[in-house]
């Protein structure tokens, strides 16, 4: 750094004058890096050749790397899919029996940030002749491509004088038969072109000459003064303009239309960061005052596409902002009366389908390829997901490549690390956790759209009806990497984050599901966390190299378990022995050097995860399985890699576990041989690798007592005998874990185990304390107890003294042994009295052993 600016007096002067620098100062103090601003040529002394050709402006490396990425290559086919879908619902729209279907040429582009919705556009108009508009506010420098500023402050409400939904709409519309006219007299001198797609592509071409398009949009933004009578002039202008474009356009290309193609989109606009528009409303005047709203900008300007309805004209809305109601409401919530009374449901479900998983080349890993290093560096992990990423890490330079983590963190959480809002934070545990939002609840579909807008949550479906959508956090390692440090930073307690997510179940803003599911994953993560955490305090995760990643390093098996479940009950499991080979290895041998890699949780479709080829798939992610709802016997995988060898099928094991949240215990039995996850083949060490059963189950109690039969008649009275009062067992309160002794495979007596070539070590965990997980703390007792309660309606009614749950009871929304018959008087007492849970039955665990006549030939 030039040694002039270790002068405080000089350094203040440099901040008055470069008003850019104090962000970026505030930036890396909040990151716990200043390498960023050392790197600044700004800074540096002019004999400092070592940022040679690097840009002078703080900014223009990242800007530069947008804008390089922009050209990169495109990737995936989601352009030629908007051409069906868009072609598709217009030739749907015109089979409507309405004469003039509402609203439905118009869709709305709905995702996530870096899904390249913009570049699917861009290259959309490749296929289809388009007039592109991009509207982002001038507040928001660093995006690409740049704005049309002209256009973007056209289109705003003017205030001055104020503007109503009338004015809005006329100006509008004569905006765009002004700029129909234009665009059909600068094509008409083209020559004939072999088919529609060289036509459209061409005029794309033409799009980005020079000054070309701005002065086409200038153009039609002078207004000559009024040239029309009335409105209804002007929307009868803008029509015939927009169908003389489309004739014209037609006539461009020599190849006939076939009949199939009928009624395909001939011009298609479409209006990029349009979200101010959905926010800026029109006027209403009400007696001598000016109000503003309902009407918004976007709903005026629908109104005015909507005019072209009888046209082979489409048009598309791109935003982040995925608030269904805004740009494309259900039917009840339509603005226009034409469209909620319509008998047909006419607006366009938002197109969601962009590219993940395209990556520069086709083929993301190789199987023998990659070494445990390599998967675990950003440089690979960027492959990953969303284009964004990788295409900013090969466009970037070495100080944006260094920054690509805590880039990742900005973008997920929209803030800077150390000011992580409620919202950034529930971004990044559902990330890993793999937390789904309840569908059916108004407040956490507004929760969801604020993570899809704003937390890189990505849009998977929006159903027809378009009430909610389907959202989630698909594997992508570097985000899930970024999530990791997020947490880190921003709890000071492994308790603040299962605190967190019960008061996202207690909410309703997510569902539980199988919520003994949800608590293993919160165990496995918390104790994956702890096994890779550095000594140092986990508040200077993010004071790493910037480049390095940290969540995303192996771990060792051995370590792993020692987080997950302590010292103590980690010498049991160290000298534990296979359960289905006899003579075999302790587990601290077989594993000695076996490691983990998983800093999320991928959501399985089918049974297909349940093999070594999807865990080495899985270790390239570092990604742990979530078993699909059907999987027979197991529920979570952990991958294995057990050597440093280059990641394939036959270095591969897994942790096998079977997750029971239930009252009593149950037999369990998992056998991957069975499972079919061994691939056949490989040499002598691939045929007989360990693998690990773990069985987490969370909500065992003890047995219940026997039912109470009722007494036989008093012989000397012939009255009937008092039942004794039936009482519940008392809960066993013991805390341990159970390792299955060597040598019992657990057969039944005079059954013949099958031959095992794969040695089988079986933990078993019953409980969910303090006492047998090391990651829980006493006080968590509690909230774990909450988050494996299911969801019953006795256990979500406000008051839960004893007095209003049995008055909820006597509503008899369920039939019960007591209260509900408590009405009734018997002649005998009734037989079947049913065996029920203490009040206090989730403060308890029990612990009990495997038992030793589990059949091991695969039937329970």
């Amino acid at each position: 750094m030039d040694q002039q600016y270790s002068d405080i007096v000089t350094t203040h002067g440099l901040l008055e004058t470069e008003l850019g620098l104090v962000d970026e100062v505030r930036k890396a103090w909040a990151l716990g890096t200043f390498r960023r601003l050392r790197l600044m040529k700004i800074l540096r002394s002019n004999t400092d050749d070592s940022l040679v050709g690097r840009p002078t402006t703080l900014w223009s490396d990242e800007l530069g790397a947008t804008a390089k990425a922009w050209t990169t290559e495109f990737a995936g086919k989601s352009h030629i899919l908007l051409e069906h879908a868009i072609h598709g619902m217009n030739r749907d729209r015109f089979r409507i029996p309405d004469e003039c279907p509402a609203y439905a040429n118009v869709v709305p582009i709905v995702q996530s940030s870096g899904m390249g919705k913009s570049r699917t556009v861009d290259e959309f108009a490749k296929l289809v002749f388009t007039l592109p508009f991009n509207l982002r506010p001038e507040d928001e420098e660093s995006g690409y491509p740049l704005p049309d500023g002209s256009i973007r402050n056209f289109f705003a409400v003017r205030k001055h004088p104020p503007e109503d939904n009338e004015a809005l709409g006329t100006r509008y519309m004569l905006f765009l038969g002004r700029l129909f006219t234009r665009v059909c007299e600068e094509i008409s001198a083209e020559p004939t072109c072999v088919n529609p797609l060289e036509v459209a592509s061409r005029w794309r071409e033409r799009l980005l000459k020079g000054d070309f398009r701005n002065e086409l949009y200038a153009n039609a933004i002078k207004i000559e003064p009024l040239q029309f009578s009335n409105n209804e002039d002007v929307q009868s202008f803008a029509k015939k303009a927009a169908l003389s474009l489309i004739t014209m356009i037609r006539s461009k290309s020599s190849a006939p239309t076939p009949p199939e193609r009928q009624h395909d989109v001939t011009l298609v606009l479409y209006f990029d960061e349009s979200h101010n528009l959905t926010t800026d409303k029109t006027c209403v005047k009400v007696a001598t005052k000016v109000v503003y709203g309902p009407w918004t900008a976007y709903q005026t300007l629908c109104k005015c596409l909507d005019g072209f309805a009888e046209e082979d004209l489409f048009n598309i809305f791109l935003s982040t902002s995925s608030n269904l109601l805004t740009y494309s409401p259900s039917q009840q919530y339509a603005w226009s009366a034409r469209a909620r009374n319509a008998p047909v449901d006419t607006f366009q479900a938002p197109f969601v389908e962009l590219p993940f998983d395209q990556w520069s080349e086709p083929t993301l890993v190789h199987e023998n390829k990659h070494s445990l290093k390599e998967v675990a560096r950003s440089e690979f992990m960027v492959r990953f997901g969303r284009p964004l990423f990788w295409t900013r890490w090969n466009a970037g330079n070495r100080l944006v490549q260094e920054d690509i983590i805590n880039f990742a963190m900005l973008k997920l959480t929209a803030q800077p690390p150390t000011d992580t809002t409620a919202d950034g934070l529930m971004a990044a545990i559902a990330l890993r956790l793999l937390l789904e939002f309840e569908p059916t609840r108004q407040r956490a579909i507004i929760a969801e759209n604020k993570l899809v807008q704003g937390h890189m949550r990505v849009a998977f479906s929006v159903p027809a009806h378009r009430e909610y959508m389907r959202s989630g956090a698909p594997s992508e390692p570097i985000l899930a990497e970024a999530a990791a440090r997020v947490m880190a930073n921003s709890m000071s307690s492994k308790a603040m984050l299962s605190a967190n997510i019960l008061a996202y179940v207690k909410s309703g803003l997510i569902s539980k599901g199988e919520h003994g599911e949800l608590v293993a994953r919160l165990l496995l993560t918390l104790a994956h966390d702890a096994a890779c955490r550095p000594p140092a305090s986990s508040s200077q995760v993010s004071r790493l190299t910037p480049i390095a990643t940290q969540y995303s390093q192996p771990v060792a098996v051995l370590d792993f378990f020692k987080e997950l479940l302590g010292k103590d009950h980690m010498e049991k499991v160290l000298h534990s022995e296979p359960q289905n080979i006899r003579n075999g290895t302790t587990f601290e041998a077989a594993f000695k050097a076996a490691t983990i890699r998983f800093t999320h949780f991928a959501k399985a479709g089918d049974t297909s995860v349940v093999s070594d080829h999807s865990a080495f798939v899985a270790m390239c992610r570092g990604a742990a399985w979530q078993c699909f709802n059907q999987q027979k016997d197991i529920d979570i995988i952990v991958p294995v890699l057990l050597r440093d060898e280059l990641i394939g099928r036959f270095v591969m094991s897994a942790i096998l576990i079977q997750i029971k949240n239930r009252t009593t215990k149950q037999a369990i039995y998992v056998d991957a041989e069975k499972l079919n996850f061994f691939s056949p083949g490989g040499d002598d060490r691939a045929q007989t690798r360990p693998y690990i059963v773990l069985t987490m189950d969370l909500g065992a109690q003890p047995t219940p007592p026997p039912v109470p039969k009722p007494k036989a008649k008093s012989e000397s009275t012939g009255a009937q005998a008092a039942t004794p009062p039936f009482t519940p067992a008392k809960l066993v309160t013991a805390q341990k874990v159970n390792v299955h002794e060597a040598g019992k495979p657990g057969a039944p007596r005079g059954a013949k185990p099958l031959p095992s070539r794969h040695p089988r070590y079986f933990i078993s965990v019953t409980g969910c304390s303090s006492g047998v997980y090391n990651v829980i703390t006493p006080p968590e007792k509690n909230i774990y107890a909450q988050l494996l309660t299911s969801r019953s309606l006795i256990n979500e009614h406000p008051r839960q003294e004893k007095m209003f749950r049995e008055a909820v009871q006597q509503l008899k929304p369920t039939w019960e042994y007591g209260s509900s018959y408590d009405w009734v008087s018997y002649a005998d007492a009734p037989p079947n009295q049913a065996w029920v849970l203490p009040d206090d039955h989730q403060e308890g665990v029990v612990v009990g052993k495997l038992s030793d006549e589990q059949d091991d030939s695969g039937d329970e």
